[in-house]
């Protein structure tokens, strides 16, 4: 049998959604909170609202010549970029952009709205812009994790791999003690890169750091358990059983599927261990009894070392199961006859070859086979 891949687990996208940014006190906290709720429209008009009350008491200020007391310019950059956050929630993405940009007018160093911007233009299928954007963003804020984690997404959506490597390098550098680096980083050397052996530290660390807490999913864990299992794909092929046997175990832990169970059959297999392999292909079938090839690969090798007690009875079993899983094969027909010629049930025997003879004509096997039984009978009516 040969091994199969597992499917990565899903991954959240890495790029934070443009988010309100609850820096105004007192007559912001409605808007705030409407944002917060999901009331889009509604924090929409309360930040309209308060925008066009600054401008208008700034206005006023200057055309009589006075001093704007309370009222900071600067103020303006939080309240347009919640405006932005809230028109794009809407869907309204080129306005979101237009109410970012205005709030980056208003203060260019206010690091949030050139990250909302960012992730703007990265939802308008900007990445150039959008990466440009991030940049900006880290200019201001130069730890700033969100636009960190930002331009990780958008360098690998463009293809920049070894790029967003870096990136995600100088993330994890700079937030050692972030799960979200950690599991972006492993992430892109699990899905993108096909690193999964490299992708397994970042995971573990994550786990251990409790990037899953409160998650039922488990998605980190999820993650390091295909980076284990897919790792151990890379040991087998370099010859290196006991090493994929161990990153299978590790990866069993964490979720034991049929495949992660059969894998480790395959290996055990090449290992002359065929009692564990037999085991693991056992489990692999319990744990999808529709898996022809894990009844087939248990039944050949208990078919194999028969000798041992109870191997013939398991291949019977097993190999009947996967004849019932796939009623067409005609080699698991002829193995599954053998294995009861064995036990001396010939009547059982022969109607498996005279199925697979069925299934395939002048399968030569099963031919032979009929021949065998037959010159047994001429010998014992002989006797």
């Amino acid at each position: 049998p040969e091994l199969k891949a597992s499917t990565r687990a899903p991954h959240p996208s890495l790029g934070a959604a443009a988010t309100a940014t609850g820096v105004m006190a007192g007559d912001a906290s409605k808007a705030n909170e409407a944002f917060n709720s999901g009331d889009f429209e509604g924090a929409l008009g309360g930040y309209e609202e308060l925008i066009a009350g600054r401008r208008d008491v700034a206005a006023k200020a200057e055309a009589s010549g006075t001093a704007l007391e309370g009222v900071d310019p600067l103020e303006l950059a939080p309240l347009l970029s919640n405006k932005g956050a809230a028109l794009e929630r809407l869907g309204r993405i080129d306005d979101a952009c237009a109410a970012y940009r205005e709030a980056i007018e208003a203060n260019p160093a206010y690091s949030q709205a050139h990250h909302n911007l960012a992730v703007a233009l990265k939802a308008a299928g900007k990445p150039d812009d959008a990466l440009a954007a991030f940049d900006a963003a880290l200019e201001c804020d130069p730890a700033f994790l969100a636009a960190m984690r930002g331009k990780t997404e958008v360098l690998t959506a463009m293809d920049r791999l070894e790029d967003a490597l870096s990136n995600a390098s100088a993330v994890v550098e700079a937030h050692p003690d972030s799960t979200a680096a950690h599991t972006d980083r492993g992430y892109l050397l699990l899905a993108k890169m096909s690193r999964p052996a490299d992708a397994i530290d970042d995971y573990q660390w994550a786990v251990d750091h409790g990037a899953d807490e409160g998650n039922d999913d488990k998605p980190t864990a999820k993650a390091l358990g295909v980076a284990l299992s897919n790792a151990a794909v890379g040991k087998e092929k370099e010859g290196d059983m006991a090493g994929a046997v161990a990153l299978l175990d590790r990866a069993i832990a964490i979720a034991p599927t049929a495949t992660r169970h059969f894998n480790r059959g395959t290996v055990l297999m090449k290992t002359d261990d065929k009692a564990a392999a037999i085991a693991a292909f056992g489990e692999a079938a319990a744990l999808a009894p529709d898996m022809f090839q894990a009844h087939y690969a248990r039944g050949l090798l208990a078919l194999e070392g028969k000798d041992e007690e109870g191997n013939l009875d398991i291949a019977v079993e097993a190999l009947e199961a996967a004849i019932a899983v796939d009623a067409t094969n005609a080699e698991a027909i002829y193995n599954a006859g053998f294995a009861r010629m064995q036990r001396g049930e010939k009547a059982e025997a022969r109607a498996h070859f005279e199925r697979a003879l069925e299934v395939t004509p002048g399968f030569e096997a099963a031919v032979n086979a009929l021949s065998v039984l037959g010159a047994a009978d001429d010998d014992e009516a002989a006797a």
